[in-house]
């Protein structure tokens, strides 16, 4: 709610506000870029041998913060934090359209995912490494055969609009919340496989 959905809702209404199909095309262009970038760090955290979390690491000795009953249930690697990537990505996109909110919800959301670090999902370093690929990852997808792309994905938009904004609307929830209900579903359809 007050990462993804906030980021989501902000692209939203930029999208809806602006009739330049330039920064209509980087904002559909960068949420896309923002989503495989989160990709790419999920991929990372399964497959690469970097560092547990700190829940489970025992030179750290974490203890859960006084009053939380929540257990920690990831078992990968925690870098590079996915939360992280996507969410930096979608503030990356704000800087790439020159919002002028760019500063205080850059802010916002160190501050916001910082508290991964203090319920021992994540190091401070994960979160760095997110923000560096999807930094990395927005901004090469900036460049103008991508935009073309984001150009067509707003001719869809004139051409067919109730089609547009149904998927549109279901793919920014989706990012919203890291695909939160898909990934349940396959989980429970994969019989619990990661």
């Amino acid at each position: 709610m007050f990462s993804g959905v906030l980021l989501c809702g902000i692209l939203f209404a930029y999208w809806i506000s602006s009739r330049d199909v330039d920064v209509r095309s980087r904002i559909f262009v960068g949420i896309f870029a923002s989503f495989g970038a989160g990709v790419i760090s999920r991929y990372l955290q399964h497959h690469l041998s970097t560092n547990v979390r700190p829940y489970f690491d025992s030179a750290v000795a974490f203890q859960l913060p006084h009053g939380m009953t929540i257990q920690p249930f990831n078992p990968w690697d925690s870098f590079p934090s996915d939360h992280s990537t996507v969410f930096a990505g979608l503030v990356v996109v704000l800087f790439v359209i020159k919002s002028r909110i760019r500063y205080p919800v850059a802010l916002w959301i160190a501050i916001v995912e910082s508290s991964r670090i203090f319920i021992g999902e994540h190091f401070p370093l994960d979160l760095m490494g997110g923000a560096c690929l999807a930094s990395t990852v927005v901004w090469i997808f900036q460049y103008p055969p991508f935009i073309r792309f984001g150009e067509w994905c707003c001719a869809w938009e004139f051409r067919t609009p109730i089609s547009f904004y149904t998927i549109f609307f279901i793919f920014l929830y989706e990012v919203s919340t890291l695909f939160v209900d898909v990934r349940g579903m396959a989980h429970a359809l994969t019989g619990g496989l990661q």
